[in-house]
């Protein structure tokens, strides 16, 4: 109770809505009864204790996962996770007063739920380039006395993930003719493949998200169109999916100043593709549409199924690591290829390993332990010496059996008046001289 913000736990009570975010089950007594009781009894290897009031050493943070997923410990992995958390917000740390790691370790879960980075740091769009203008056309345009408007500022959400050039001439791609968008609209088929697709929206929200960015790649759907998909979802999915949306833009629009009704209006705004500034305002919309499908469905994360997954002796590292992605984008509300998943990946890809690719990977260094690209060369090096260390083996025993038959071969096959245990003739072993016997001695063969 006598603690500060100064100390790790001491800080993670004081910011715990941000850390654990919203819809948790963890709570503050529990934590700080791990944290003081029993994780300071924990036998960690490599020379790791967990101290009283936590750390955020690197060394000890790994020592004490790779620990609880050994033994099992599911309950406390979330809490152990707490301290990753903290390690990753060198701001946190500096409101706490803690002393910021100079090597801060990007392994927080929260990374995925914080809001959209992209909608958070817009201050101004990227300037657009103006093509030179083609001397034939100028003559047009002066023959004809008209001068073209210039187009409005775009929104700054799609002008800086875009940033299309503004030109004169328009090229245009294959559903546009010069001058005028040309709009696709929805076949039975793309229905129905959606309607499939929607169903499984609370179990696998991420392949539903990549359906729907094929979608608007294939359809640029409008306002109505957009609506008319959410549609298919159940109205509790659906409401979830527009305040996820809604919470974005507000976000974004409490950073700029911007009304939220002109980002994501609830009625149709009558967006015209013809009109540059509009069209961006639709692409702003679709991708907060895109982001609210990723993060409506709330996922509770499985560990034990993520820590179930364990490397076979013959699976190569690849194949090991292709199923940790299958069961990670099944089991946790992270993308496996985003950064947050990534360091996931290898925390999980560093304790489930083989023993022996394990205890080789545990040796790197703390920077090459976090990249996974690193650990999976080392997991392939591993796993091939391993199997040249077997084929050796098998020569080996293979000439150990050689020999043992070649001796007996050059032994050969002993005459009928042979002795077995000195191999003179006249005499059987049982009446060798040269063996000491006890009691009657036998006749030799030569005695009629």
């Amino acid at each position: 109770r006598g603690q500060t913000r100064k100390s790790p736990l001491g800080c993670i009570l004081t910011l715990w809505k941000d850390i654990t975010g919203s819809g948790g089950t963890e709570n503050k007594k529990t934590l700080t009864k791990y944290c003081h009781q029993w994780w300071p009894l924990y036998k960690l290897e490599n020379e790791a204790k967990w101290p009283l009031n936590g750390t955020l050493d690197y060394n000890t943070l790994l020592q004490l996962t790779l620990f609880l997923r050994r033994e099992g410990k599911w309950d406390e992995v979330s809490y152990a996770d707490m301290f990753f958390t903290l390690h990753n917000h060198p701001d946190w740390q500096k409101d706490c007063g803690l002393i910021v790691p100079q090597d801060p370790l990007v392994l927080a879960l929260e990374q995925c739920c914080s809001a959209y980075p992209d909608l958070t740091d817009l201050s101004e769009p990227p300037p657009r380039k103006q093509s030179p203008p083609r001397p034939q056309k100028q003559e047009q345009d002066s023959d004809s006395g008209l001068t073209p408007a210039p187009s409005p500022p775009g929104s700054p959400v799609s002008s800086r993930t875009r940033g299309k050039p503004t030109q004169t001439i328009l090229q245009a791609p294959l559903r546009e003719a010069v001058g005028l968008v040309i709009k696709i609209l929805f076949s039975s088929t793309d229905l129905e493949n959606w309607k499939r697709a929607v169903k499984e929206f609370q179990s696998d929200p991420i392949s539903v998200t990549r359906q729907f960015q094929f979608i608007l790649k294939q359809h640029n759907p409008g306002w109505n169109d957009i609506q008319l998909l959410l549609d298919y979802l159940t109205e509790t999915e659906k409401q979830l999916v527009l305040k996820a949306a809604g919470d974005l833009a507000s976000d974004y629009c409490r950073t700029t100043g911007n009304e939220v009704k002109d980002f994501f209006p609830l009625q149709d705004p009558r967006w015209n593709p013809n009109s540059s500034a509009q069209m961006d305002r639709l692409k702003g919309y679709q991708d907060l549409i895109l982001k609210g499908l990723e993060r409506a469905m709330p996922k509770n994360i499985n560990w034990p199924a993520l820590y179930a997954i364990k490397q076979g002796p013959s699976e190569s590292p690849s194949e090991f690591l292709d199923r940790l992605r299958e069961v990670m984008h099944r089991n946790m509300p992270l993308d496996p290829g985003s950064e947050a998943g990534i360091q996931q990946l290898v925390l999980l890809f560093l304790g489930q390993s083989t023993g022996d690719i394990r205890r080789k990977l545990q040796k790197l260094r703390t920077t090459e332990s976090r990249n996974l690209e690193v650990l999976l060369d080392e997991a392939w090096r591993v796993f091939n010496n391993r199997e040249d260390d077997y084929r050796k083996g098998q020569r080996r025993v293979v000439a150990v059996i050689d020999e043992l038959q070649g001796r007996k071969f050059k032994k050969g096959f002993l005459d009928k008046d042979q002795c077995t245990f000195c191999k003179e003739r006249g005499h059987w072993k049982a009446a060798c001289p040269k063996q000491k016997w006890k009691g009657k001695v036998l006749a030799s063969i030569n005695t009629d």
